[in-house]
């Protein structure tokens, strides 16, 4: 029997037509209203119990997390974890590990933290200007762990080398369920798996490179999903009917703090992860300050939308609050106050004071509040500028992040990067398509008015940290998880375009219920023959990819039992399945997306002194010519039969000693000599470097 002339049935495209009207018909009915009507801008809010609602596990979603978060943990974990400890515990990322090693030493031998230590600034001392949080959860690993290793200090210096990358892993958990609860299951897993392989963050994250980045980032995620989950659980009621009567704005409250009592728990979970933040680094403030740019931003399109914005700056105070408080007596204690606890204090203030400003002159005429609102933000920073001057360089400049000074000019991390270095941080292709979601993402808010919270925080997020990005290479990491999700975002919504779910629904309708499962076994057929293609050859990289398809599509016909489809209708089904638009998006995704990214990672966790050996090995597995340039040996360099031009431009696969005479890594290092990785073809971009052994003895005696 022929075919039908469609090749997906009309139950099915009748189907899809429903859950489009389904969708159409729910988006009107989520559209908020642009004005309330005149009876909600008197009567006061009801407070309405919400029922909790259980969520059954999505077991595929669970089990692909977890290997997203054991891939990342292997990444940053396999290839540095013999160099780390093979020839005794070494650390990697310059002196800054190895006085958090100095630290964590101190807390295990005396149970305090170091606070006055004589060796800094020398012979003077100064107080150990590290919060200790990051130290102390090394510490007390390193203690639970002890059992296990026989020593305490032994186990330390495990912790000290594993707990980096670990941390490092852990931030696929926050980027997924970030990208999960703004775009989709989806495009959350794709965003997790793109952060799990991103150059820019594994490279502040391997196993050994014992500094704070890789908790800081985990943490600081963490807090932007817990205050997107509060403004997700909270609502725009008009708590207080009259803000003129002190009954109404009590009655408000109580009311608001009756029914709000879940967005204000994740808005005190957010502030508390702050708080972890805070104690481990003194740069948190960067963190708030994208929260109170978001929170200003929302009140005033509030403002526009007659939209009641109580429930925003209450959450916002809560947040920000805590990290102010509880990290006072650390700060106060330590004499830290100016410049690392102020700043955010008055950050806080500032934002108090837009709350009053915006919240209770809800009902006032949009134009006339605003007004009054850039008339105070506008006195205040001439106030700043030209009074009050310390304090407004201090706010101003970022604490001093983002001001150009001759000792900034002598730290390479404080460098602008390069544009090569900034978009090979993100993925070649994936930052594009990160920089599209963005702008995506604005038109969104803005064109088609869907005021969705949470989106415009991931906007002011992702701008924010582009713009840190762009003036010191140290930020780019901190943008690496925002990147991740808006090009997760991107990737899944590309896909969505070529309907690969067509697909699956054709190969059901003319293979049978098993008919999925033969479209993913013929596909990993070819994946073994392009395989084949590369490590034997590519004839026998084509005859098995062609055998082994034959031999799904025959498995597949013979499990379809008998219908009304013959093996010619089967094949002719899919010929009508396929469109142009599918194998160009699979080739976008996995070849400029995937596979690049994956490359990027493994290259940023190779340690430079292992990368000639891997780089070698990729020149050994691209067997064509057309992927690899010309070999030569290193005393053949000088050869002018064989190479009259010279080797530039070559592959030297033995490495370069800096004594001449000298072209075995053994010969050269006998002689005292140096064994030069360079040059690498392949890889190089970024990496690991461990100190020399004499920088190891005298960071160890100081």
């Amino acid at each position: 029997m022929a075919p039908p002339p469609s090749f997906v049935p009309k139950g099915i495209q009748g189907l899809n037509m429903a859950r489009s009207t389904r969708r159409r018909r729910d988006g009107i009915r989520s559209r908020p209203l642009q004005r309330p009507s005149a009876a909600a801008a008197i009567a006061p809010a009801t407070p309405q119990k919400r029922q909790a609602e259980s969520t059954p596990v999505h077991w595929p979603s669970l089990l692909a997390v977890l290997g997203i978060f054991l891939l990342a943990l292997t990444i940053r974990s396999a290839w540095t974890l013999d160099a780390a400890t093979e020839d005794g515990f070494k650390l990697t990322g310059g002196s800054d590990p190895y006085y958090h090693k100095r630290v964590v030493d101190y807390v295990m031998e005396n149970g305090e933290h170091l606070v006055r230590d004589e060796m800094l600034n020398y012979p003077y001392g100064a107080n150990n200007n590290r919060p200790p949080l990051f130290d102390w959860s090394i510490a007390i690993a390193g203690l639970v762990l002890a059992p296990f290793f026989g020593d305490a200090a032994e186990s330390t210096w495990w912790a000290m080398e594993v707990l980096p990358a670990v941390y490092g892993a852990l931030i696929v958990f926050p980027v997924y369920a970030i990208g999960r609860a703004q775009f989709g299951r989806e495009a959350g897993l794709l965003g997790a798996l793109f952060i799990a392989v991103n150059s820019g963050h594994i490279s502040h994250s391997t196993i050994s490179l014992a500094d704070h980045d890789s908790y800081v980032i985990f943490f600081g995620t963490c807090a932007f999903f817990f205050f997107m989950r509060a403004l997700t659980e909270g609502s725009d009621a008009r708590w207080v009917a009259d803000w003129r009567s002190a009954e109404s704005i009590k009655r408000g409250f109580a009311d608001f703090l009756q029914s709000e009592r879940l967005a204000l728990g994740y808005a005190g979970l957010a502030g508390m992860t702050l708080v972890l933040v805070a104690l481990s680094w003194k740069g948190f403030p960067y963190l708030m300050v994208i929260l109170v740019i978001y929170l200003v931003s929302q009140m005033v399109i509030n403002q526009f939308r007659r939209v009641d914005s109580l429930t925003t700056a209450m959450l916002g105070i809560v947040a920000l609050s805590l990290p102010i408080l509880l990290a006072l007596p650390y700060y106060w204690s330590m004499g830290f106050i100016s410049p690392w606890w102020d700043a955010p204090a008055y950050i806080l203030l500032a934002f108090i004071g837009a709350s009053v400003l915006l919240v209770p002159t809800r009902d006032m005429p949009w134009l006339l509040v605003l007004g009054g609102t850039v008339t105070v933000a506008t006195l205040g920073y001439l106030l700043l500028t030209y009074v009050f001057t310390d304090l407004g360089f201090l706010l101003f400049s970022g604490q001093g992040y983002f001001v150009r000074t001759k000792l900034f000019d002598t730290i390479a991390e404080a460098q602008p990067p390069t544009f090569a270095n900034f978009v090979f941080s993100f993925g070649l292709v994936s930052v594009w398509f990160g920089f599209f979601g963005l702008i995506w993402m604005a038109w969104q808010l803005f064109a088609n008015r869907l005021w969705k919270k949470d989106y415009l925080l991931i906007l002011i997020w992702a701008a924010v940290a582009l713009y840190m990005a762009q003036s010191a290479i140290r930020f780019i990491f901190n943008a690496t998880p925002v990147m991740a999700l808006l090009s997760g975002w991107v990737t899944w919504l590309l896909i969505e375009r070529a309907g690969f779910g067509d697909v699956l629904d054709a190969w059901r309708h003319y293979w049978g219920r098993h008919g999925p499962t033969i479209l993913f076994l013929a596909l990993g057929s070819l994946l073994v023959g392009f395989l084949t293609f590369f490590t034997v050859g590519p004839l026998v990289g084509f005859l098995v990819g062609i055998l082994l398809l034959a031999l799904m599509l025959s498995i597949g016909h013979m499990a379809a039992g008998e219908d009304q489809y013959s093996l010619r209708d089967r094949l002719g089904g899919l010929r009508r399945a396929f469109e142009i638009k599918r194998p160009t998006v699979a080739f976008v995704v996995v070849g400029l997306l995937l596979l690049p990214n994956a490359f990027y990672g493994y290259d940023a966790a190779v340690p430079y002194d292992d990368k000639k050996d891997h780089d070698t090995g990729v020149y050994d597995f691209l067997r064509y010519s057309l992927l690899r340039p010309e070999e030569y040996q290193y005393d053949q360099r000088n050869n002018i039969s064989l190479y009259p031009d010279g080797v530039s431009g070559m592959y030297n696969r033995t490495g370069v000693c800096n004594l001449a005479a000298y072209t075995t890594k053994t010969d050269c290092e006998f002689n005292s000599g140096r064994w030069s990785a360079s040059p690498i073809w392949y890889m190089g971009i970024t990496g690991p470097s461990f100190p020399a052994s004499y920088w190891i003895d005298g960071l160890e005696w100081l």
